[in-house]
């Protein structure tokens, strides 16, 4: 499904803290009497101590191979600026036999490092201790790795700073304290085109704001373009709050992910210019098994699939995908401080096209969502829905408030409820669905749409940079898309169909699902 990368690696001036000797890279030799056995690139450790050792010998890069059993209260401070063809890896010897407990404090800051095969559990953590580990640096990466109810600390299990970090094939379960599995924040200007795939993210509600899987960026990093790429992660009952993951910065990426099961919704909460496509969000019909919300500009929203769910929200109205009303007042001490004058942006300016809602819950569409609570009082304006289909919303395909304007719907399609709209561009149709290659149901036929050719007219309004292969790539496949309506089955780079993910396409390869 996805072509692996290289291992990333990162560098570092090591310290063992809390109860074990510190060891200070820049004089330590290994004893000849040491326990620990070396090649010239690869040293295996079966202790804490021994692996400060070891990390402080490879000056130059290497691998770091970690013998079974625990390993606590492991400290560690990772520094060095390691070279792309010479990283640093520091992996389990056999996945998931590795397990690091207690008093867990790991900062990497250096270049190309990799954890790899980890399982981190048992933690004892406590005080004003935040993140379990901090990333920063470039081109550092965590893999194959597994976080399980770590400990019930305030705070993230991983911040995620830096440029070209990557977080892959790992399983995220059981936190039920406050914050993020992974917070990310974002250099100002700067994109920093992190990864995160083929991840699995699992978590209990947590009764109260702060339980998203992910943030990604803050208020105050809004404009900043991020870049930053979520793709084959699967959101299974991630149910901490009401937003899965909570985007706050401008020009990321979520394809390929599969929403299954969650009680929340993937949150373009502020920003500009995301690039949503290729995803799947499917649900049981529970209350607050929900879709995709958006507020802020310029974004595209392509060819994704939802089914069977059921918002239910505190504040009115929602819709399998939610075009959120924005707060009335400006506040310019907000805007002194770095953030949006409206706690709640506008919205506008979307392009939303060619994707299949079946079995919504209320409604599949709504502009205007959670109007009036909090102050919002705008309603959104210019969005360009076009080629999608509707089918079994419970009371009605689209609800849009009143003072919507310069909505553009063209080849829109309702079946088996109430239209909700009589403008012109959203027709009531039977749609005949059936078990589709991923045994959900789908369209059996096809509508005739808008064409791809006609569609980038609105993809010109969008104010998208033509200089990131990204844009051009998404663009390119829209302007040659048939004059059809609704969701296909998406094809990856290898041009293999993409499929609902499941657990076995996910997380470490030595966990048996």
């Amino acid at each position: 499904m996805y072509s692996k990368t290289s291992l990333v690696i990162l560098t570092a001036t090591i310290s063992l803290l809390s109860g074990c000797a510190t060891v200070e890279e820049s004089n330590n030799q290994l004893s000849p009497a040491s326990s620990v056995q070396a090649t010239v690139n690869e040293v295996v450790v079966s202790t804490p101590e021994e692996l400060v050792k070891a990390i402080s010998r490879l000056r130059k890069g290497g691998t770091v191979l970690l013998e079974s059993g625990d390993y606590a209260d492991l400290n560690l401070r990772l520094s060095r600026a390691y070279r792309s063809q010479s990283p640093l890896l520091i992996k389990a010897k056999k996945g998931g036999s590795v397990f690091i407990t207690g008093d867990t404090d790991i900062q990497i800051t250096g270049k190309h490092i990799t954890l790899s095969g980890l399982t981190f559990e048992r933690g004892t953590r406590s005080g004003s201790k935040a993140e379990l580990i901090y990333m920063e640096g470039e081109h550092n990466r965590i893999t194959q790795s597994l976080f399980r109810e770590v400990d019930d600390l305030e705070g993230v299990w991983v911040q995620m700073n830096g440029r070209h970090n990557r977080i892959d094939h790992s399983w995220f379960e059981g936190k039920t304290s406050g914050q993020s599995y992974i917070n990310m924040d974002i250099e100002e200007n700067r994109p920093v085109y992190h990864q995160l795939d083929h991840n699995y993210f699992t978590r209990p509600p947590l009764g109260k704001n702060g339980g998203s899987a992910s943030r990604v960026g803050h208020g105050s990093m809004y404009l900043d373009n991020a870049r930053i790429l979520f793709e084959y992660n699967l959101f299974d009952d991630e149910s901490g709050e009401s937003e899965v993951i909570s985007a706050k910065s401008s020009e990321n990426i979520f394809r390929y992910n599969t929403f299954k099961n969650s009680r929340g919704h993937l949150s373009l909460r502020q920003g500009e210019r995301a690039l949503v496509y290729d995803n799947y969000f499917i649900g049981t019909g529970e209350d607050k098994h929900g879709g995709l919300f958006v507020r802020g500009e310029g974004h595209v929203e392509f060819n994704n699939y939802f089914h069977n769910l059921n918002p239910r929200p505190r504040y009115k109205e929602e819709g399998a995908v939610s075009f959120g009303a924005a707060t009335g007042s400006y506040d310019g001490s907000r805007s002194d401080k770095g953030l949006n004058g409206r706690h709640f942006p506008i919205t506008r300016n979307i392009l939303f096209a060619n994707n299949t809602i079946i079995e919504p819950g209320d409604f599949g569409i709504v502009i205007g969502s959670q109007f009036g609570s909090r102050d919002r009082t705008l309603i959104p304006d210019s969005l360009y829905l076009q080629n999608n289909q509707l089918a079994g919303a419970r009371r009605q395909s689209v609800l849009q408030l009143d003072g919507a304007k310069d909505i553009v719907w063209r080849a829109n399609f309702s079946s088996d409820a109430i239209k909700g709209l009589e403008e012109e561009g959203v027709d009531s149709v039977r749609i005949v669905v059936a078990d589709g290659p991923f045994k959900l149901p789908m369209p059996v036929e096809a509508q005739p749409g808008v064409s791809g050719k006609d569609l980038s007219a609105y993809l010109n309004k969008l104010n998208l940079d033509m200089t990131w292969e990204e844009n051009r790539r998404i663009v390119d496949r829209i302007v040659s898309h048939p004059a059809t309506a609704g969701f296909s089955v998406p094809r990856s780079p290898e041009n293999r169909p993409v499929y609902p993910l499941t657990k076995s396409d996910v997380g470490p390869q030595w966990m048996i699902h």
